[in-house]
C-alpha cells in the first residue's frame, strides 16, 4: 500500500486504511466500480509517507460524471472523503482509533 517504511505506527495506520477500503469495496461491489490513485502524499506527526486514495465510481456514468466519492488518508488520526451526487458535496471525516 505504501513505499516501504519502518515506522510501526504508519504501518498499522496504512493497514487500517486498507481494511476500510476493502470494506467499502465489499459493500459496493455490485453497485459501483473502484479505482486507486497510488502514492497519495501524507505528512503527519510520524513523518512523511504515502498511501492510496480510493475512488468510488458510478457504473455506466457519462464521461466526467463517474466519480461518486474519493477517500484519501490525511494522516495517522484522520481519513477524509469528499463526495458529490448522493453525498451533496459534503466532507465526511472518519477518526481512527490510534
Amino acid at each position: 500500500m505504501t513505499v516501504a517504511n519502518d515506522n510501526p505506527k504508519q504501518q498499522v495506520y496504512l493497514a487500517q486504511v486498507e481494511q476500510l477500503y476493502q470494506q467499502v469495496q465489499n459493500w459496493g461491489k455490485d453497485k459501483f466500480d473502484f479505482a486507486y490513485l497510488d502514492y497519495y502524499p501524507i505528512s503527519d506527526q510520524t513523518g512523511d509517507y504515502q498511501a492510496k486514495q480510493l475512488t468510488v465510481l458510478r457504473k455506466n456514468a457519462p464521461n466526467g460524471e463517474a466519480t461518486l466519492i474519493n477517500f484519501f488518508p490525511l494522516g495517522l488520526t484522520f481519513l477524509k472523503g469528499k463526495g458529490g451526487g448522493l453525498f451533496q458535496s459534503k466532507n465526511k471525516v472518519v477518526k481512527t482509533n490510534n
